[in-house]
C-alpha cells in the first residue's frame, strides 16, 4: 500500500474511534446527565472519598497504597465547576494523588490517551501545565460516583 493509500485508511479509522467514543457518552446516563445540584453533590463526594484516601495512607505505608490515576481523576472530577471543567495545575493534582511529579505527569499522560483529561502546557511557561477533566472524563466520574451515592456498600458481605 502507498502512503496515498494509508492516510485515508487512518483517517476513517480515527472517525469510527470518534464515533464509538460519541456512543459510550451518548450511552451515560441514557443521555441524561446529572442536575447541578446533583453533580455538585457528587464532587463532594469525590473530595470525601480523595480524603479518607489519604487518611488511609496516612496510617498504612503509603507507597504500597498509591493509586495515582484514581487520586487524580477524584480531584480533577472534584474540582470541576458546573457547565465546565476546572482548570487545575498539574502540581496540585500531582500533591493531591500523593505522587510525586514526575509520576503525576506520567499518569497525566496516560488518562490523557484514554480522553479522560486535557493537558495544556502554558505558553508563557513551558514549565508549567494545567489539566482538565474531558466530557467523556466528567461522563465516566458522573457515573461512578453516582453508583457509589446510590449503593456505598453494595456487594459488600461477611
Amino acid at each position: 500500500m502507498t502512503n496515498d493509500a494509508v492516510q485515508p485508511l487512518d483517517r476513517i479509522q480515527s472517525i469510527r474511534e470518534e464515533l464509538d467514543r460519541l456512543a459510550r457518552q451518548i450511552a451515560d446516563f441514557g443521555g441524561v446527565r446529572p442536575s447541578a445540584d446533583k453533580r455538585r453533590a457528587l464532587r463532594t463526594l469525590a473530595k470525601g472519598l480523595l480524603w479518607q484516601r489519604t487518611v488511609i495512607a496516612s496510617y498504612l505505608d503509603s507507597s504500597d497504597f498509591v493509586d495515582p490515576a484514581t487520586n487524580l481523576m477524584l480531584f480533577i472530577y472534584a474540582g470541576a465547576t458546573d457547565g465546565q471543567a476546572g482548570t487545575l495545575s498539574a502540581g496540585a493534582c500531582c500533591e493531591a494523588a500523593g505522587v510525586p511529579r514526575t509520576t503525576g505527569l506520567r499518569w497525566i499522560g496516560i488518562l490523557e490517551q484514554k480522553g479522560l483529561v486535557k493537558s495544556t502546557t502554558d505558553p508563557k511557561d513551558k514549565r508549567r501545565t494545567t489539566v482538565q477533566i474531558t466530557q467523556e472524563g466528567r461522563a465516566v466520574m458522573d457515573r461512578c460516583m453516582t453508583a457509589i451515592d446510590d449503593a456505598p456498600t453494595a456487594g459488600i458481605s461477611y
